[in-house]
Order: C-alpha cells, then structure tokens, then sequence
C-alpha cells in the first residue's frame, strides 16, 4: 500500500524543521512497510507542500498511484473513520 504524505509549509515553519518533518515521517511510512506518496524535495522546496501549485501536483501524484495500484478514492465510502 502506498501512503500519501503531505508536509504542509506556508512560511509558518522554518526550512529546515520542514525538511527533518518530511524526513522523518518519509521513514516511518517506509519503516512500516508501505510506499511513501510524497513529493520530493525536486519537486518543491524540500518535499513541503507551500504553494496551490503544489498542492494540484500532490493530487496529481496521488490521483496516478492510485490507478496504479488499482484503486479509487470515493470520499464517502473512506476507510478512515472519525476518532
């Protein structure tokens, strides 16, 4: 199972906590067995999802693992539930 990972930044946080935040839940999500959907420091400024850009290209990488995997997002039959 591949996991979406979205570490947002929006000047709130300081550069570096956003890259260790990435980092570290990046290998949680890799520790526990599951791919990791994220974008890449490449992609944005160090993997954090700041801008509406960048958030239409977190959709876009999601929208393409999903099919991937064979699979479809339905919001109202999520498997996450409200605690």
């Amino acid at each position: 199972m591949t996991m979406g990972l979205i570490v947002g930044n929006r000047s709130s946080f300081t550069d570096p906590l956003a890259r260790s935040g990435w980092e570290e839940d990046a290998a949680r999500v890799a520790g526990g067995g599951h791919g990791c959907g994220a974008l890449t420091a490449q992609e944005s400024k160090y993997g954090a999802v700041g801008t509406q850009e960048e958030s239409w290209r977190c959709a876009e990488l999601y929208e393409a693992e999903e099919k991937q995997e064979g699979q479809e997002s339905d919001p109202e039959h999520s498997d996450f539930t409200a605690t």
